[in-house]
């Protein structure tokens, strides 16, 4: 009778892949296959199989770290405040492309905001900004190479909605 050098139970004599098996038993066999095929995340160190990792900007990461870091690179911080915007909360979006929240876009911008302008400092109706945060007045704005930049960008959907209204009611 044969036995395994693992666990000690005991191999039929019939197994022929016994030596083969380096005179282990089969689940002996396969535990040690995957403990050489195993892998530790490099986020939290945990064993895992090589087969299971998850290739995460060139780390190897386990599923939940895996999930954990798409996660966390959704979030979304407000540029002038650095909190979190939730998906569900309005974001406002800067000439330089930054994302603000409401509160930052209304200190700024907004009813509750002193409404003078920036630059020139004349009260007047604000909803331009520039790459630091602060509001213009239309005419600023239309100085500020920025602002135009923010106001090009939000003329062409406006246009382009003017467009397909007069195409839709001409067919």
């Amino acid at each position: 009778m044969v036995y395994c050098l693992n666990c000690g139970s005991m191999i039929d004599e019939y197994d022929s892949g016994y030596y083969a098996r380096s005179m282990n038993c089969i689940p002996c066999y396969n535990r040690k296959q995957t403990e050489v095929s195993a892998r530790s995340c490099t986020r939290c160190g945990r064993s895992i199989r090589a087969d299971e990792a998850k290739n995460h900007k060139g780390s190897l990461l386990c599923s939940f770290c895996f999930s954990e870091m798409q996660r966390i690179e959704r979030i979304v911080r407000c540029s002038l405040c650095k909190k979190e915007i939730k998906e569900w909360e309005e974001k406002f979006k800067m000439p330089n492309g930054d994302l603000i929240c409401k509160k930052c876009n209304e200190e700024r911008t907004g009813k509750f905001a002193p409404k003078l302008c920036s630059m020139c400092k004349k009260p007047s109706a604000l909803k331009f900004m520039d790459e630091n945060g602060d509001a213009l007045c239309m005419v600023c704005a239309q100085n500020s190479p920025s602002a135009r930049a923010q106001m090009r960008a939000e003329a062409v959907p406006r246009i382009s909605s003017i467009f397909s209204k007069i195409r839709h009611l001409l067919h």
